[in-house]
This record gives C-alpha cells, sequence and structure tokens, in this order.
C-alpha cells in the first residue's frame, strides 16, 4: 500500500530501527521454539536439510548452507556499508564520537573470548570453540 507521500508501509517500517529490531527479536524466538518443540524440530530439520541446486559450481547447498553463506554474505555487507555511511557522513564522521563504539566492538569481541576461556579453563577440549561467542550480536544492534 502506498501512502500519500509516496511511501510504501512497509518501506517505512523496514527504516523504523525499533521495529526491525522487534522483527528480528520475534523471529529468533519463532527460530528457537522451531528447533526446540518436539512437534517442529523435525519440520525443522527437514528444511534446514533441503537442497537447492543452482546449475553452477559450488551452489549445490541445503537451506542451512544457503543461510549462513549467502544471507550472512549480504547482512554483513549492508552492516559495512550502513558503517561506512556513518563514518563519511554521520555521528562517526567525528574521530570524537567514534571513541566509545570502536572500543564497544573491541571489548565485544575480547570480553566474550575471556569469559568463554576462564569458564573452560578445566576442560581443554573445549577450548576450540572460543570463537564462537565473538560474533553472535552485530545482529541484535
Amino acid at each position: 500500500m502506498i501512502s500519500a507521500n509516496g511511501t510504501s508501509l512497509l518501506s517505512r517500517f523496514v527504516r523504523n530501527d525499533k521495529q526491525a529490531g522487534l522483527v528480528m527479536v520475534v523471529f529468533g524466538f519463532l527460530g528457537f521454539g522451531a528447533v526446540n518443540f518436539p512437534g517442529t524440530s523435525a519440520a525443522y530439520l527437514a528444511i534446514a536439510e533441503f537442497r537447492i541446486r543452482l546449475p553452477l559450481p559450488h551452489l549445490d547447498m541445503t537451506v542451512s548452507e544457503w543461510s549462513q553463506e549467502g544471507l550472512l554474505t549480504l547482512f554483513f555487507f549492508i552492516i559495512g556499508l550502513d558503517l561506512r555511511q556513518e563514518m563519511a557522513t554521520g555521528f562517526l564522521k567525528n574521530p570524537r564520537n567514534a571513541v566509545a563504539p570502536i572500543f564497544g566492538a573491541i571489548g565485544g569481541v575480547v570480553l566474550p573470548v575471556i569469559m568463554f576461556m576462564l569458564i573452560n579453563l578445566s576442560s581443554p577440549s573445549t577450548m576450540g570453540g572460543w570463537a564462537i561467542p565473538t560474533a553472535t550480536d552485530i545482529a541484535f544492534r
């Protein structure tokens, strides 16, 4: 539906950070529920393991692999463009404004690693998982 000023309700909805964040949280909980409830976990796994075959090299992947390789690549590309725009013309253009976000980003990588290692000190076999908690929060920021 197009409004009087020429923008669609969907485009206005997507541009609102709070509403987009709410959608992320809702779908995060739906996915968590779909994996963990006995009635839906089999269907979730069937969809995740469904193969999509395209007639190009290296494009014979499951839905899960398409999500990991394709959608996440697109997601981080968009995050990079947004960061670039902020540094060129936005709030982060002033280096003083960028100090706190830079230290926050560094802390967001380093502190989860330190916490993981402290928790797993007594179990050397699990120390290989240190990278798992480092990059899982950007989607919810």
